[in-house]
């Protein structure tokens, strides 16, 4: 067998263990004439060049099947056909239970790469598949060379394979791997809302945490605003309390000061009413001795006068009687 038969056959493989990528042969087109076959044209290959595997995953992978008689046919064609029939058959083998592929599923998680996408390998897959599996998708995700997955459009080892050995196995690996993916999809929805829910709790717990620090820190800050202003009432009230009794004893020295200038002033006018009437007094006697002294004086004018005119009387009378 020449490199280019040894390498369709490798893709034929993965193509076994990925459902996906088996081409599905429609009825009629695998018989062969007299006259040669009619080349599908149609039939897409993977460019041995394309290293992008978004390109590598997306593209169709079904090798170019030949017919006897096509160009460049081989004759081992059948055989080669008869053997990836028994080999899928071998590997479809005895399916495992739901419970069996969810557990391997969960065992092969995050390390298998067939794992990762949903492929379980039976107990009776040969070691050679699981390796051309693994280089094949590990190709995919590492976005290596596809070279193993392509087969060139005028390769002469491009084998047939009739559509009765393909369809049914594959309809059957489709659904399988459909219902494995659903099963899967379920897990992950159910892994996905447990976390929400978990994530939800935390944050409720979170706000509860958060609700009841707020509350403890507004009672504290209520109690420091409490104290704080009972701290300012309390310096207003004694500010009050020494301020009304600066008040009053301002009053009181000023009521003090009053009754001195009070005391002062009535002093002083007892003093000035004294004065007053000491010197009415004075003033009286004063009058008083001067009024004794001008009745004196008018008395002794008025005894003169009186001595002089009786003195005149007098001398009138001797003179008259001397007249006489």
């Amino acid at each position: 067998m020449d490199p280019t038969t040894s390498e369709a056959r490798t893709t034929r493989r993965s193509s076994i263990l990925d459902p996906e990528k088996t081409p599905t042969i429609p009825e009629g087109e695998n018989e062969s004439s007299s006259g040669g076959s009619t080349d599908r044209e149609s039939e897409m290959s993977i460019p041995s060049s394309s290293t992008d595997p978004e390109s590598v995953a997306s593209a169709p992978s079904s090798p170019r099947i030949a017919k006897d008689g096509d160009g460049g046919g081989d004759s081992s064609s059948g055989d080669e056909v008869e053997e990836v029939e028994e080999e899928r058959e071998q590997f479809q083998g005895p399916q495992p239970t739901d419970s069996q592929a969810v557990g391997r599923l969960d065992e092969a998680k995050g390390e298998d790469p067939l794992a990762s996408r949903g492929i379980l390998m039976s107990d009776g897959c040969p070691e050679s598949w699981r390796e051309g599996s693994v280089e094949s998708l590990e190709s995919l995700e590492t976005g290596g060379s596809s070279e193993a997955l392509s087969v060139s459009g005028s390769s002469s080892a491009a084998e047939s394979v009739p559509s009765s050995g393909v369809d049914v196995p594959n309809e059957e690996a489709q659904k399988d791997k459909e219902r494995r993916e659903e099963e899967e999809k379920q897990r992950e929805e159910e892994e996905k809302a447990r976390k929400e829910e978990e994530e939800r709790q935390k944050e409720r717990e979170t706000d509860s945490l958060r609700r009841a620090e707020e509350e403890e820190k507004r009672k504290e800050e209520a109690e420091r605003q409490q104290k704080e202003q009972e701290e300012v009432n309390k310096r207003k009230e004694e500010e009050r309390v020494r301020a009304e009794e600066e008040e009053m004893k301002k009053k009181r020295e000023e009521e003090a000061k009053r009754a001195e200038r009070e005391k002062e002033e009535a002093e002083a006018k007892r003093k000035q009413e004294q004065d007053r009437v000491l010197r009415e007094e004075q003033e009286m006697e004063q009058k008083a001795e001067e009024d004794k002294r001008q009745r004196e004086a008018e008395e002794a004018r008025r005894k003169k006068e009186e001595e002089e005119r009786r003195q005149k009387d007098l001398e009138q009378e001797q003179r008259e009687t001397a007249l006489q």
